[in-house]
């Protein structure tokens, strides 16, 4: 493969489509070019494929190796909403697939970062050699970023940090639904810039509807690089799509809460028409549940569904697998909220769609004759009930989109210049990082209190939804489960007046991660982004409908196909916890241990663009890390572990660095980590004496922080003597270890 047109070819073959799409002039020049700092075209244009396609085809199919060395390892794609990841996952999973490797190479990893995946998906931290596409909600890519990453263990932090920090190309798509995370990707980009980093570097920020503006801030205030349309995309294959008329019009709808549902329903039952599709768009879950029940009573012979954020994993790919599965002879009436704007390449021919702010309502109109071949094509509109408070909007941006709207009324529009010629939203203030603030979370120790510094306001709306998760299982005697709820059981439910209520009428507990037991839990204990559990017969979610208190069906089993695999991790937060040494599946010396690590450093940073003297330095560290191992608490645990005829064939009498027992030590808190560092502070500082002072303290760091337990800060345990961190004593004695026929 030595072109992007062929590559864009070979990706997009189907049977209906045997010699595959020819990119469009503004994918070429990405792909040619390579990425700009913004990506600004219309809804339905491509945007996915020009970034990822154009990143494989810079990263793996590039005639110049200059160019191939030039583009980041990893692609990181950054979505504002779980629905966009899962869609994105599937249309990128074919690609790489269509794509292959490319000659010599190892295949192009795929990662996806949302709540509660599998914990097989964690296998990308060991990956970091390897080229990669990792899809994820900016919650869990933005805060892994900052050093914080929500669900994940402390003690991996950094390591996440790390990764996401270096050798990446960022991509952040529909950035007018990111609040917080554009000015924070924009502000990490420019610390990625100022701060020494490990290979090439890169963010692009793309949408239909935002503006170079949007993307000012205070160390990052210049778009250096931007890709629009140009005349030759607007005259070539593209201008059917940019130039797709559709009328717009008014519906005269009720503001009576009673009235308005059956009539929204009504006129979109006399306005369907066979064979097509039909999409209704309104702002909030109850109204689009309340549309959808009025339909159904109506008995429409279309093909209705609902779709919105609250459904369990499988009836929401269940419920998209049907809407963009053909058409049937009768039409598909969809009823939905805000989750169709963005990602869904749909093809209406009547939206009615409830007023919005102007970059909605144009993301909405993009679901409306998409190709441009739809004769006659709608878009009727009509106010929120409440003009006053919009929610989940403010009252002027809909105010001054109902008046773009009126001024627009029989007339026709079309995408290509949409976005830019009606009212632009009025900017939210967030909270912008500054420099004090990356550095200051850099120590991943909690303060004295315990507590941590809260990353949120720099990643997502604080008044967004905020949301607990819900999982229905027969309840056990004392509520003992081996396993967790996974994400494919699990329905994100809203903190409100009717999930309270719907609480107090039923048996609901809420997972304690710290005791791992399950507690009964009541309405006014709700918090955030707690786990909750309860029994089928409790109701209040139909496979259909998604969360809905009011149902009092039993909920029926999960339909995941992940459902068997897909197991929250208990995250063992504990300094002490030190099972990848000693819950192993077999006994290693600690020579051998050293000796394999040293090895696998080796190997490793024959991948990374790391300078030699730097490279040297990570080898040394990789080969003295566990030398506190040789420590007699460490050795203890490891001798109550194994057995001379376990240990048959083996010195019986060397250090061992990994048992099968899963025994504790007996010194709580004890940290083997810790007491390599401090030898190589001390007498075998000898060791690292040839390295200049920086690296020997580069080396003694890396050492201390590889579990992540130690890094900026260290402080004794609560309950520790005043001469004992972390289960070491000052004047410990650290016996000798031997390491390819040296001592140390």
């Amino acid at each position: 493969m030595t072109s992007f047109e062929e590559l864009v070819a070979t990706c997009t073959r189907t049977t209906d489509n045997p010699t595959g799409n020819v990119p469009y002039a503004y994918q070429l020049r990405v792909a040619e070019e390579g990425f700009p700092d913004l990506l600004t075209v219309p809804t339905g244009a491509g945007k996915t494929l020009a970034v990822v396609l154009g990143w494989l085809y810079r990263r793996r199919f590039h005639p110049d190796k200059a160019v191939q060395d030039a583009t980041p390892r990893w692609l990181v794609l950054c979505q504002p909403m779980r629905t966009l990841v899962e869609q994105a996952r599937e249309q990128i999973d074919n690609w790489l697939e269509l794509a292959g490797p490319g000659e010599g190479n190892h295949p192009v990893e795929r990662f996806v970062f949302m709540g509660g995946e599998p914990t097989s998906h964690n296998d990308w931290r060991l990956r970091a050699h390897h080229d990669a596409v990792i899809i994820g909600t900016q919650d869990m890519l933005l805060s892994r970023a900052l050093n914080r990453g929500f669900g994940s263990s402390r003690y991996l932090w950094p390591v996440e940090f790390g990764l996401l920090n270096t050798n990446c190309q960022w991509v952040f798509d529909e950035v007018q639904l990111m609040g917080p995370g554009v000015p924070t990707g924009r502000q990490l980009q420019a610390f990625r810039d100022v701060f020494p980093s490990v290979g090439p570097h890169g963010s692009t920020w793309m949408s239909a509807t935002v503006n170079a503006d949007t993307l000012k801030t205070v160390d990052n205030p210049t778009v250096r690089s931007s890709v629009e349309l140009t005349a030759e995309d607007r005259s070539g294959p593209l201008s059917a799509r940019l130039l797709a008329p559709k009328t717009v019009r008014e519906l005269d709808i009720s503001t009576d809460t009673a009235k308005r549902a059956k009539g929204i329903a009504t006129a979109a039952i006399e306005h369907h028409r066979a064979g097509t599709l039909t999409l209704v768009v309104v702002n909030t879950v109850n109204d689009a549940q309340a549309i959808h029940l009025q339909v159904e009573k109506a008995k429409s012979a279309a093909d209705l569904l609902l779709l919105h954020s609250r459904f369990r994993r499988g009836d929401r790919k269940a419920l998209v697998r049907r809407l963009v599965s053909a058409i049937p002879a009768e039409g598909r009436l969809v009823i939905s909220t805000q989750v169709i704007e963005a990602g869904m390449d749909l093809d209406a021919a009547m939206l009615i769609t409830e007023a919005a702010p102007w970059a909605s309502v144009v993301q909405r109109m993009g679901r409306c004759n998409r190709a441009g071949l739809i004769e006659n094509a709608r878009v009727l509109w009509f106010p929120p009930a409440k003009l006053e408070k919009p929610r989940p909007y403010e009252s002027g941006d809909v105010s001054n989109a109902i008046e773009e709207l009126r001024r627009r009324e029989g007339t026709q529009v079309v995408p290509d210049g949409l976005a830019d010629s009606g009212p632009q939203q009025v900017p939210k203030l967030h909270p912008v990082l500054r420099r004090k603030d990356l550095l200051g979370l850099f120590d991943t120790l909690p303060d004295i209190t315990g507590s941590d510094v809260d990353v949120a306001p720099f990643v997502r709306d604080l008044d967004d939804d905020r949301t607990v998760h819900i999982a229905w299982r027969p309840l056990e005697k004392g509520m003992k489960y081996e396993k967790v709820p996974n994400q494919a059981e699990l329905c994100p439910a809203p903190l409100s007046k009717d999930l309270s209520d719907w609480i107090d009428k039923h048996d609901v507990y809420r997972y304690d991660f710290t005791e791992r037991s399950w507690v009964r839990t009541r309405g006014r204990d709700t918090h955030p982004n707690q786990l909750l559990l309860t029994a089928p017969s409790s109701g209040g979610y139909t496979p259909g409908r998604g969360w809905e208190p009011s149902s009092s069906a039993p909920v029926p089993d999960p339909i995941d196909d992940d459902l068997a695999s897909a197991v929250i991790r208990e995250l063992d937060e504990s300094i002490e916890d030190d099972s990848a040494s000693i819950e192993q599946p077999k006994w290693v010396t600690l020579e051998t241990h050293l000796l394999d690590t040293e090895r696998a450093a080796a190997g490793l940073l024959e991948y990374l663009p790391v300078r030699p003297d730097v490279s040297e330095t990570l080898i040394r560290a990789a080969k003295l890390h566990d030398i506190g191992k040789a420590h007699a608490v460490f050795q203890d645990t490891m001798s109550r572990s194994a057995n001379k005829q376990q240990w048959a064939g083996y010195d019986e009498h060397a250090p061992l660095a990994k048992a099968k027992g899963g025994m504790k030590h007996k010194t709580k808190n004890f940290r083997h980590e810790l007491a390599s560092a401090l030898a190589l502070l001390g007498e075998a500082r000898t060791v690292i004496a040839d390295l200049s002072p920086a690296l020997q303290q580069l080396c003694i760091y890396t050492i201390a922080a590889h579990h992540g337990r130690i890094r900026a800060s260290l402080r004794s345990v609560s309950g520790e003597p005043a001469n004992v961190v972390f289960g070491v004593t000052d004047g410990d004695v650290l016996p000798s270890v031997r390491i390819g026929g040296e001592l140390v």
